[in-house]
């Protein structure tokens, strides 16, 4: 797919609670966008996408699960 400069440091950020599924879903959404005002793919397209597709778990919710995982299994990450 044709794309701009991106910035991955500052997606990766944003994206954090994405998983692989809804970042590639994120990532058809950008090219959609992109493809209609016949451009390249860049930072802002995917920062879009994922403003007007919100993951399905919050940080706390995804916090929460790695504690109940430490608690199971003894581990700390």
């Amino acid at each position: 797919r044709p794309q701009d400069q991106i910035e991955w440091d500052r997606c990766a950020i944003e994206l954090e609670t994405f998983t692989c599924a809804e970042i590639r879903f994120l990532v058809d959404e950008a090219a959609r966008l992109a493809l209609r005002d016949k451009r390249d793919i860049g930072t802002g397209d995917l920062l879009r996408a994922a403003g007007e597709h919100p993951a399905a778990q919050t940080a706390e919710a995804i916090e929460e699960l790695r504690a109940n995982g430490e608690q199971r299994d003894g581990s700390e990450t």
